[in-house]
């Protein structure tokens, strides 16, 4: 599960971010924390690197339009996990999200 806090200052609620993205043609991130999903879509990335804890685990490529990915955390162990979107005009590094230990209920 993700920290509250990461999920207030990092994202618009769900429905509204895609709903704006859409409005005004920008990328934009959703993060469901019941579900333990992080969705990113973005016009101009053709690549995505998701880290967690300082290491790489996972890779996605994108050859044309739009570039939407998830992933899941459930079953992840670590403190933290963030992402990094690169494109033909650089990259850019998301802020990391802390992540909560999982407890079986």
């Amino acid at each position: 599960m993700l920290k509250q806090e990461d999920l207030q200052a990092e994202m618009l609620i769900s429905a509204e971010a895609k709903r704006l993205a859409d409005r005004y043609n920008k990328d934009y991130l959703d993060v469901d924390n019941y579900q333990g999903i992080i969705t990113v879509s973005s016009l101009f990335a053709n690549k995505i690197i998701w880290v967690l804890d300082g290491i790489k685990i996972k890779t996605k490529y994108n050859v044309i339009g739009e570039f939407v990915t998830t992933l899941k955390v459930e079953n992840l162990e670590g403190k933290e996990i963030y992402f990094i979107l690169l494109g033909d005009n650089g990259q850019t590094k998301s802020k990391a999200f802390g992540l909560l230990p999982q407890e079986v209920l």
